[in-house]
């Protein structure tokens, strides 16, 4: 509430419009990242997929500290 009383905003920036006016790099960066993952240069963390119905376990999966990468909830 002090943000709304004293007349305060909070401001970002975001690179991604000054990235989309840079797409022939970009697109350099991907062609070379995707070479990387083809030959095992570079690894990246997996995705754990839980259904909805674990969500419970998700949640403590995450609280644990031990997920590495993303937990995605499916909800179908």
């Amino acid at each position: 509430m002090r943000l709304t009383t004293t007349n305060t905003s909070v401001l970002r920036f975001s690179l991604s419009y000054f990235l989309l006016m840079k797409l022939r790099i970009l697109g350099t960066y991907r062609n070379q990242i995707s070479t990387w993952v083809e030959t095992g240069e570079l690894q990246y963390p997996l995705v754990v997929m839980m259904p909805m119905n674990e969500i419970a376990d998700a949640h403590d999966l995450i609280q644990s500290g031990k997920s590495i990468g993303k937990v995605v909830i499916v909800t179908q």
